[in-house]
């Protein structure tokens, strides 16, 4: 999200990027009426129910919720993460159907299992190539019956 910055006389335009870690919990409609609209009573019972699912979830799935740079984290509580674009961000998109090639960094990122895999528009992040396969080598994985 472009940002406006003043320096010394002069504007210039800073990408700044957020990293939504905010959390949900379902509630169950009968119990939040129960509580009858107590402040107290409903933080409570939002927090317990929060507590309950990250318990629930593998400690694997919330760590490994990191993305390449260009992606955004999508955190999926029966797998793990799914690495996708934002809809205004072109690079990204670019990088999602194969025509460009991830940074150095987000690809020892990947290799070393720090980061999650995007999620490539054509198949399977190619992790020894460093980007997504193209439309082309979509069709020629199926033909060839290879796989990554």
């Amino acid at each position: 999200m472009p940002h406006n910055a003043h320096s010394r006389g002069t504007t210039h335009v800073e990408k700044l990027s957020f990293y939504n870690h905010t959390e949900c919990a379902c509630i169950d409609i009968n119990e939040l009426a129960a509580l009858n609209n107590n402040a107290a009573d409903i933080i409570s019972t939002v927090s317990k129910k929060t507590i309950s699912l990250k318990s629930a979830l593998p400690a694997e799935n919330l760590v490994r919720c990191k993305c390449p740079s260009q992606f955004v984290p999508n955190p999926r509580y029966t797998s793990y993460c799914s690495c996708t674009c934002s809809n205004d961000n072109i690079d990204c998109e670019r990088m999602q159907r194969g025509m460009e090639y991830l940074s150095l960094k987000d690809r020892i990122c990947i290799k070393g299992g720090q980061c999650s895999f995007p999620t490539c528009e054509y198949g399977k992040y190619l992790k020894d190539v460093g980007r997504c396969p193209k439309k082309l080598e979509k069709q020629e994985t199926h033909t060839n019956g290879s796989s990554n």
